[in-house]
């Protein structure tokens, strides 16, 4: 759960997932960890699931469970409006 994507960042610190494209809901939610300087923890407490949870959703080993979206979307400052979200978000 380590290595360099878990360190503190600077707010403002942008990120990038390959080609520049947020896919999953994991390239979002490190994209939005980042850029808030945060660790995989600290987005756990907020959405209320387990640091390993991140960790899987960032590595895309799964998706979040559809209870966990709304306080997700939250946590990504989107509007609650965009759900349901689109497939290639799952």
């Amino acid at each position: 759960m380590g290595g360099p994507e878990s360190a503190r960042r600077p707010p403002g610190t942008k990120w990038a997932a390959g080609s520049g494209a947020l896919r999953t809901y994991g390239d979002h939610v490190r994209a939005r960890r980042l850029e808030l300087g945060l660790y995989r923890r600290e987005v756990a407490e907020l959405v209320g699931v387990d640091e390993t949870t991140i960790y899987n959703w960032e590595s895309g080993r799964n998706a979040p469970a559809e209870k966990v979206i709304p306080r997700l979307v939250e946590f990504l400052g989107y509007s609650p409006s965009i759900l349901p979200l689109s497939p290639e978000l799952a």
